[in-house]
């Protein structure tokens, strides 16, 4: 594992082994905010709860919670699935709150801190369960090409099974396979405008509504 400056200057992880980047090597930080923050709208209530497939290098958690705190929100419970989590040691930079919640978050499986809570499963995404359902999620596994298991119907009935009403899923491929199998699994499906680099990102619903103004592209089957 090795960091990388990306073209916005923000930092992401490449595999040595593979050559696989985190995130856009365009630039980390602008992807992470276009597609997941403000693609999903998780910032529009006052207590989010966020779920995500493929913590990674823990980027999409990093600039949600800035975004939180640029908001001026104060809380957030964040949910995070990985089979492999980056080590600790590997982690890009991060500010010391964000890092210590990734730390003690894996380490422990929880750790909270000025309103900001990380819980961590380490399991399978056909394996997932929880009580709770979620506002937002971020969909966020290495691309199908690597795993092309992680995106099959069956895991994105799992976050369907996760989703408030009018939550949104939010993810960087728009395969069309990938959103067949998001409306197989009984999403509304729309892309919009991409990040840096790339044209478009898909969004997801259990309601039509939500992914106005985007225009519907696939139903539930």
């Amino acid at each position: 594992m090795r960091a990388i400056t990306t073209g916005d200057g923000s930092v992401t992880l490449e595999r040595v082994d593979s050559g696989w980047a985190y995130r856009s090597r365009y630039g980390a930080s602008h992807e992470s905010r276009t597609v997941f923050v403000e693609g999903s709208a998780v910032l529009a209530g006052p207590r989010p709860r966020v779920l995500e497939f493929g913590f990674g290098a823990g980027t999409n958690f990093a600039e949600t919670v800035r975004c939180l705190r640029s908001a001026g929100h104060r809380e957030l419970l964040y949910c995070a699935i990985d089979e492999a989590p980056v080590a600790v040691e590997d982690l890009p930079a991060m500010e010391p709150e964000i890092h210590e919640l990734v730390m003690q978050g894996w380490q422990f499986g929880r750790a909270a801190n000025e309103g900001v809570t990380l819980e961590t499963h380490r399991c399978g995404f056909a394996d997932f369960t929880h009580d709770l359902r979620f506002d937002a999620i971020y969909f966020d596994p290495f691309g199908p090409s690597e795993q092309p298991d992680s995106w099959s119907t069956e895991v994105f009935r799992i976050a369907r099974a996760h989703a408030q009403p009018e939550a949104r899923l939010v993810t960087y491929s728009v395969a069309g396979w990938i959103r067949r199998n998001l409306a197989e699994a009984g999403f509304f499906v729309a892309t919009a405008t991409g990040a840096l680099g790339k044209r478009e990102f898909t969004i997801a619903s259990p309601a039509r509504a939500t992914l106005w103004p985007h225009r519907i592209r696939h139903e539930p089957r």
